[in-house]
């Protein structure tokens, strides 16, 4: 089987024309997974020149830290917009350092009272958010007796409402009732 690529390359049973038979722009030009333009490196020379492997080789990663402390700072950055609290804890206790003009481990431990004095206030802070939930649920629950059942509607209309009350025919069910209050 014959393929014309034009005025390019021509291709016979996957043999590929050499480099000196293409044009200037179209050499080292590559094609995946079959090559119609060919290179002056082999399979083997591209595999260990290329920059970008499909997955990482066992040696490359022995030895190396995952830890955050070990992270580069665009990372911990881009880390720490993404909500990662340890990352945005990282660039905390590097601010410090420099700040302070101190080591790292002085730095852990300001950072750490610095932790410890917020801990202190959380729960403070964080009740005006329980009070909020439980005023809400309580209004919640009490409102469901207030609009389906009877007496409670009656009561509520005597005290404050004053509307007109439906015939006791119209008040069998309480989805009637519900109907009327609402």
């Amino acid at each position: 089987m014959k393929v014309n690529l034009g005025p390019v390359a021509s291709v016979e049973s996957g043999i590929v024309c050499s480099n000196e038979q293409l044009p200037g722009w179209a050499r080292n030009y590559k094609t995946a997974p079959g090559r119609y333009f060919s290179s002056s490196l082999t399979d083997e020379e591209e595999s260990k020149n290329s920059a970008v492997t499909s997955k990482p080789m066992l040696n490359s990663i022995m030895g190396k830290s995952f830890e955050y402390h070990h992270l580069d700072y665009d990372v911990l950055l881009s880390l720490s917009a993404q909500n990662d609290i340890k990352a945005a804890k990282e660039l905390l206790i590097r601010n410090i350092m420099v700040t302070d003009k101190i080591e790292y481990d002085d730095a852990v431990q300001i950072f750490s009272k610095i932790d410890d004095t917020n801990d202190k206030f959380r729960k403070t802070v964080a009740y005006p958010y329980f009070i909020t939930i439980g005023i809400a649920t309580f209004c919640g629950l009490i409102s469901i007796p207030m609009v389906f059942n009877e007496s409670t509607c009656l009561w509520f209309n005597e005290r404050y409402v004053t509307m007109d009350i439906p015939p006791p025919s119209d008040l069998d069910t309480f989805l009637e009732v519900g109907a009327w209050s609402w």
